[in-house]
């Protein structure tokens, strides 16, 4: 099981839209693979865009109850994506773990991934803007970890905190070399202004990806009726620019053509 970290120090770039529908893209152009989506985020976006079932055991059971993860695994409406879904519980969750001394903290999640790893392909993990114990824990299963971001100053300084007080305080603590895959762009503009703020990340050492998600007319209208309507953008509006941009950018993650 490969798993895909998606994340920024900062809120409202959109990891949940870009996790959920890249998650669904892998799944609808690889119908052979099996797609685990762990929510890591207290929100509960991404479990609700997936029709969670709340009353079920969520990723809070699995920390700190040490719930089976196959109890805690649900059915999402695609055939080929389960989800371990999140509520406002994973708050306290991280402070009742932070309590404990008996056992190590960031490696819960892994053990209790263990038994159900073989059943998966690939795990999609959407993470808060925060760093806390849950996060360590998705990091610490890590294979790829893409940073999400808008171009604006906010957006590009969240993901230079999510490399310094992120990555360099996880490798620094547990030894390990955790790095940024890539950065992927949201909401692009071809302008001046996104050439500047693309040259800046790349100059500051960051991968950008060749793929954007570009910022179309329609774009925010299209994604807020998939959100409504707990579809992905695959089946509100197949053809629309943020669908072609999520399928290229699966294209160029997995290095070569469908």
């Amino acid at each position: 099981m490969r798993t895909i970290v998606i994340g920024n120090w900062k809120g409202g770039v959109g990891k949940t839209t870009v996790a959920t529908n890249l998650a669904c893209a892998f799944a609808n152009n690889f119908p052979e693979l099996h797609v685990l989506f762990i929510d890591c985020d207290k929100q509960g976006n991404s479990s609700a865009r997936f029709c969670a079932d709340f009353s079920k055991p969520n990723l809070t059971n699995i920390l700190v109850d040490g719930v089976a993860a196959d109890e805690a695994i649900q059915q999402t409406q695609y055939c080929n994506i389960d989800l371990i879904a999140a509520d406002p519980s994973l708050m306290a969750a991280n402070f009742s773990i932070l309590k404990e001394e008996e056992r190590r903290q960031d490696n819960i999640l892994e053990l209790a991934l263990e038994p159900v790893k073989d059943k998966y392909d690939l795990c999609f993990i959407d993470t808060p803007p925060d760093f806390n114990i849950s996060v360590l824990n998705c990091l610490n299963i890590c294979d790829d970890l893409i940073g999400i971001t808008t171009l604006t100053s906010d957006s590009v300084e969240g993901l230079r905190q999510l490399r310094q007080n992120v990555i360099e305080m996880y490798n620094d603590v547990l030894g390990r070399d955790l790095q940024l895959r890539g950065v992927l762009v949201n909401m692009y503009r071809p302008n001046e202004e996104s050439s500047n703020y693309i040259d800046e990340l790349k100059k500051d050492g960051f991968i950008v990806f060749d793929s954007y998600l570009y910022s179309a007319r329609t774009t925010a209208e299209q994604l807020q009726l998939a959100t409504n309507k707990h579809m992905s953008i695959f089946e509100v509006a197949p053809r629309c620019a943020f669908a072609r941009c999520i399928n290229n950018f699966l294209i160029e993650l997995i290095g070569g053509d469908k």
